[in-house]
C-alpha cells in the first residue's frame, strides 16, 4: 500500500489516503510509457512540410553555355541544386507521422504513469478547491502554499469553469478532468495536483459506473416474464423408433349407412271409357272380332 499525502488550501496536510499499488499495474513499464510519449509525440506532427527537386522547379532544360571552349567549368541546366534558385537534394513531402497505439496500451500506460508520480512523491491530493468566480490571484496563492513552483498537471473530478478561467494565465499549469487524463500529460509534468474526488474516481472507477442491475438514471428495470424454453429438437432416429413402439389404433368397424329409399311414384290412373262407348263394357272390349267368310 501506498500512502498518498492529503492538503488543504492553505498546504496544511490533514489526511493520508492508502492506496493500492495493484490498482494502477504493481509496477511502473517503463518500456510503454516511453513509447507512449513518443505516440504522443509523433501524433501532433502535421507533416506538412514539403519543397522542390530539380525536376519540380520550373525553367530551361538547355545548357547555359557550351561545353568547351570558355575556360570555365562545364555547367548543365540550371535547375540543379548547386545553384540559388534550384532544387532541393532531398526534398520533403508530406506524409503522415501517426502511430498506433491501442487502448489497453494507453490505459496500461496511463497507470505507470500514474504509479511513478506516486512513487516518487510528486502526486499531491487537495481537498476543499473550489471557486466562486475567476480569480486568477487566489489559484496561484493555493500553489504556492502547496510548493508547487513548476510544470503541474490539475486534475478535477468534473469540469468547473471558475478553475479554468483561473488557470489560463498561469504558466506551465494543465487542466484535466479525470476521464481525460493520458499518458502524455502526467509523464511531461514535473508535480501533479488532484483534488479529493478525482482521486477518488481514480481510485475506484467502478464506482463511478452505474450498477449493473439499475439503468443510468437508477431506475431498478422491471423484471420480464421468465418463458420456459423451447423443447430441443430430436433427431430422426429418435422420432423413428418412437413411432415403431406406439401402439396401432384399433379398427372400428364402420357400420353401412342406409340408403336413402326413392320416393314411389303415384300411380297412373286408368283412362276411363269414351262417351261413344258407353255400351261397351269389358267382356266386349276383349273378345276379338270375328270376321267373315
Amino acid at each position: 500500500m501506498l500512502d498518498v499525502p492529503v492538503y488543504n488550501t492553505q498546504g496544511e496536510q490533514i489526511d493520508t489516503l492508502k492506496v493500492d499499488e495493484g490498482l494502477f499495474g504493481g509496477t511502473v513499464n517503463a518500456d510503454l510509457l516511453k513509447q507512449a510519449v513518443v505516440t504522443y509525440h509523433a501524433n501532433r506532427r502535421q507533416g506538412t512540410a514539403a519543397n522542390k527537386s530539380r525536376g519540380l522547379v520550373a525553367g530551361t532544360t538547355a545548357k547555359a553555355f557550351r561545353q568547351k571552349g570558355t575556360g570555365r567549368a562545364r555547367r548543365g541546366d540550371l535547375r540543379t541544386p548547386l545553384l540559388r534558385g534550384g532544387g532541393v537534394t532531398f526534398r520533403k513531402d508530406p506524409r503522415s507521422f501517426r502511430k498506433r497505439f491501442p487502448k489497453k496500451m494507453r490505459r496500461r500506460a496511463l497507470e505507470s504513469a500514474l504509479l511513478a508520480k506516486m512513487l516518487s512523491g510528486d502526486l499531491l491530493v487537495v481537498d476543499g478547491l473550489a471557486m466562486d468566480e475567476p480569480k486568477t490571484q487566489r489559484l496561484a496563492e493555493i500553489l504556492r502554499n502547496l510548493r508547487i513552483n513548476r510544470s503541474c498537471l490539475l486534475a478535477l473530478a468534473r469540469r468547473d469553469r471558475n478553475i479554468h478561467l483561473s488557470s489560463r494565465n498561469i504558466p506551465d499549469l494543465t487542466v484535466r478532468i479525470a476521464e481525460e487524463l493520458n499518458a502524455f500529460d502526467v509523464a511531461t509534468r514535473q508535480k501533479m495536483l488532484v483534488t479529493l474526488e478525482a482521486m477518488e474516481a481514480l481510485t475506484s472507477p467502478e464506482a463511478a459506473a452505474p450498477d449493473a442491475e439499475t439503468d443510468a438514471v437508477g431506475v431498478e428495470p422491471q423484471e420480464s416474464p421468465r418463458t420456459e424454453p423451447a423443447p430441443a429438437p430430436q433427431p430422426a432416429e429418435a422420432l423413428e423408433a418412437e413411432a415403431e413402439e406406439a401402439p396401432e389404433p384399433e379398427a372400428v368397424a364402420a357400420e353401412p349407412e342406409e340408403a336413402p329409399q326413392p320416393e314411389s311414384a303415384p300411380e297412373a290412373e286408368a283412362p276411363g271409357p269414351e262417351a261413344g262407348d258407353e255400351g261397351a263394357g269389358p267382356d266386349d272390349q276383349a273378345k276379338p272380332q270375328e270376321g267373315g267368310s
